[in-house]
């Protein structure tokens, strides 16, 4: 099936366009038809009702600032007499255009009567066509007349098309949450009674999860997320054998084997599909978010310990019956260290630890036993594994006299750092991205990030304030000298 293009970017854009368009506001009305003349730009052809409401506000909107400033003269109101007829001939030919008949021609009244326009519309119509222009007071009511035709007949038509898709998500995101719960009944089931027939059910339910995630990915990931789900209930965990008290009060962040086997076809599949690192992110950032240590808390840190221990098994080829995974994956590891130091609670920190102490390859040594003593100052504890012994550089007191690091102190001694190679590895903030397949997602836009149609808005520098308009003076006054010197210097 063929894929169709939308003039406007979503939903919201065009109630913004359309409550623009139709308000008495001179400035609104202006920003609208920008709007219009953007859709223009990005489609073939516009619908004819919008084209045509367009010119008809764009007539009207000179009408009102042509009285505004005065100019009520005879060369005025023949200019908009004019453009008002125009505008008006268009929008009849147009509309009745749809209506005519390839073997014989219709007449207009017959075609008028059927769209539901006043016949005396026709009558204008042919008048302003074949004889002599109306009154200024006579095409302003018919302008008024067609915009409430357009306005009834497309485009609230339109908004209710488009609400029945907004509603249609609704029925979507209840279907994966019911797909979901069967799951974790196909699950239970097959724990209890190792019935065969449960895992063809299984197998049925994980293929239909594949369709959804081929279609509505973020949809999935967000809700597998919720509680309920992934993280599950301190009654879900008793039904798997698991006390939540002693798992809330263990230190370490490793999760029951039993609740990781019960979400491992799951979680397989979105490896599968590549959607672990988007899982990963989505997990860092629940963890970072919440500064708690609840049952909630505890389990996101620990599906993400376990997640990133599987990749990393993977990624070293390692065969440990406890992975999750068989395959590699790229992850942005010093990316998910610096978000994880940013939040200094406990469950980011043990994550941070982790990962510096068995993801190797990714920080140079001195950077990294900084660090560790950093996260070391943050638990109050001492790190005397062999693995993790500092380097003294001064005898017992470190290098900025203070006795303590802090991330200031770290960030200066990377800048400081005299070999280029390491530099260049250690500080750059950009890595390959393989694992999203970016067909999928818009032109400057973050994956999985939803992009508002006003992200990229112009302005009208008549518009920003004075404080902001010599700013922009002065910078363009800038650029045009550069710009000047810049020839000069090519022309010698």
């Amino acid at each position: 099936m063929a894929s169709s293009v939308s003039a406007w970017f979503n939903r919201e854009e065009f109630l913004e366009v359309y409550n623009e368009i139709f308000s008495n506001d001179i400035k609104k009305q202006k920003h609208a038809l920008g709007r219009i003349a953007v859709w223009k730009s990005r489609v073939p052809k516009l619908p004819i009702a919008i084209e045509n409401t367009a010119a008809l506000i764009r007539a009207s909107v000179e009408h009102r600032q042509d009285a505004t400033s005065g100019q009520t003269d005879w060369e005025s109101n023949h200019k908009l007499r004019n453009l008002y007829g125009l505008a008006l001939i268009r929008f009849i030919n147009h509309i009745t255009e749809t209506k005519q008949n390839k073997v014989y021609a219709r007449s207009l009244i017959s075609i008028a009567k059927e769209l539901g326009l006043p016949e005396w519309l026709i009558e204008l119509r042919h008048s302003a066509t074949h004889n002599k222009l109306p009154s200024l007071e006579i095409v302003c009511t018919a302008v008024d007349c067609s915009l409430n035709y357009l306005q009834e007949n497309f485009w609230t038509k339109q908004i209710q098309r488009e609400e029945n898709q907004v509603y249609h998500d609704k029925p979507l995101k209840d279907f994966i949450r019911t797909m979901l719960i069967d799951y974790q009944q196909c699950q239970f089931e097959l724990i209890q009674s190792k019935r065969r027939d449960g895992k063809q059910k299984l197998k049925q339910l994980l293929e239909g999860m594949r369709m959804i995630l081929n279609e509505t990915n973020p949809e999935f990931l967000s809700i597998i997320l919720e509680e309920g789900y992934l993280i599950p209930s301190a009654e879900q965990l008793e039904a798997l054998d698991i006390d939540p008290a002693e798992l809330q009060s263990q230190n370490g962040l490793w999760l029951p084997d039993s609740l990781v086997q019960f979400w491992k076809p799951i979680l397989l599949l979105l490896h599968t599909m590549k959607f672990t690192p988007v899982v990963v992110k989505n997990l860092m950032v629940m963890v970072c978010a919440n500064d708690s240590e609840s049952l909630p808390a505890r389990l996101t840190a620990g599906w993400l310990m376990a997640i990133l221990f599987s990749v990393n098994q993977a990624n070293q080829m390692k065969d440990d019956q406890n992975s999750l995974y068989n395959t590699p994956c790229t992850l942005p590891w010093k990316s998910l260290v610096e978000q994880a130091l940013k939040v200094p609670t406990k469950y980011p920190l043990h994550l941070a630890l982790w990962l510096l102490t068995e993801c190797e390859g990714h920080f140079q040594e001195k950077q990294q036993n900084h660090l560790l003593e950093l996260i070391n100052i943050y638990l109050s504890q001492n790190l005397t594994n062999s693995s993790l012994d500092i380097p003294n550089d001064t005898n017992g007191e470190l290098t900025n006299g203070r006795g303590y690091h802090t991330v200031d102190d770290v960030i200066q001694n990377i800048q400081n750092s005299t070999q280029p190679e390491s530099i260049s590895t250690s500080l750059t903030s950009w890595e390959i991205s393989t694992d999203i397949n970016w067909e999928n997602h818009s032109l400057g836009c973050v994956p999985y990030h939803k992009l508002s149609f006003s992200n990229l808005e112009f302005y009208d520098i008549n518009d920003l304030p004075a404080k902001k308009r010599r700013m922009f003076d002065h910078y363009s006054e800038h650029q045009i000298a550069h710009a000047d010197h810049s020839e000069v210097l090519y022309v010698l």
